[in-house]
């Protein structure tokens, strides 16, 4: 064959070679810088579909997450949800049964969701609730008890002053009383109008099953630093 036709084919393989490399490069690249779009997509269209579990005899209604836009941090809601909603507890007279005969969404928007589980009046539970923050981390985040939020006195010094604020609201309110440490673990979910008019919703079972209310805005500088950053939108 002649010289000059091996080194032009030569050529052409290299050549060849090199396009095919940077296109797979560039196809690469692209979807890894789509990864963190997607981590923190908005989500804005997702629905809270029902589903049902046959318990006892009965079909049991629990939420779960539809169309959300990452899928992955859909899995790790609806498994939250679905651990609460079927949990199985004992009634006054010991015999095993449901905690939660409902549920509610009781607040939506595109970086929260809050969702209580109303519990059984003949089983000795409490409502719980889940929040789930969306684009909090790439896996969002989870939250149920004053603990998640605030931390602890020797990682966030606000605590006190918002356990103060929630002991106002509480005597105001004409609720139940709540020592520090039984505070830290009091659950709570959001209602409101919208991101920036939230209110806070601690809920307990003493005697009775409490509710403390106030906005949001009142306790908002007393979470951790974390928190701080995850909440900037209802700032």
């Amino acid at each position: 064959m002649n010289k000059k036709l091996v080194l032009l084919l030569t050529i052409v393989m290299v050549v060849t070679l090199v396009l095919v490399a940077c296109d797979q490069t560039e196809e690469m690249a692209g979807k890894f810088e789509n990864i963190p779009d997607r981590a923190f997509a908005i989500e804005s269209e997702y629905v809270v579909s029902v589903e049902y579990e046959l318990k006892f005899g009965e079909q049991v209604p629990y939420p779960i997450m539809t169309e959300m836009e990452n899928l992955s941090k859909q899995r790790v809601i609806n498994g939250a949800l679905a651990t609460r909603a079927l949990k199985i507890g004992s009634d006054v007279d010991g015999n095993p049964g449901m905690v939660f005969t409902s549920y509610e969404a009781t607040y939506e928007s595109q970086n929260l969701i809050s969702i209580v589980f109303i519990a059984n009046e003949k089983m000795n539970a409490q409502n719980e609730a889940v929040n789930f923050l969306f684009a909090a981390t790439k896996d969002g985040r989870l939250m149920m008890n004053s603990l998640s939020l605030f931390g602890r006195v020797d990682a966030n010094p606000n605590v006190e002053a918002a356990y103060s604020v929630f002991t106002m609201y509480q005597e105001q309110q004409e609720m139940e009383p709540r020592t520090f440490n039984e505070f830290l673990g009091t659950l709570f979910y959001f209602t409101g109008e919208d991101d920036l008019n939230l209110t806070i919703n601690f809920t307990y079972l003493n005697e009775n099953q409490n509710t403390v209310s106030m906005l949001f805005s009142e306790v908002i500088d007393y979470v951790t630093q974390d928190n701080q950053e995850f909440f900037a939108f209802a700032k």
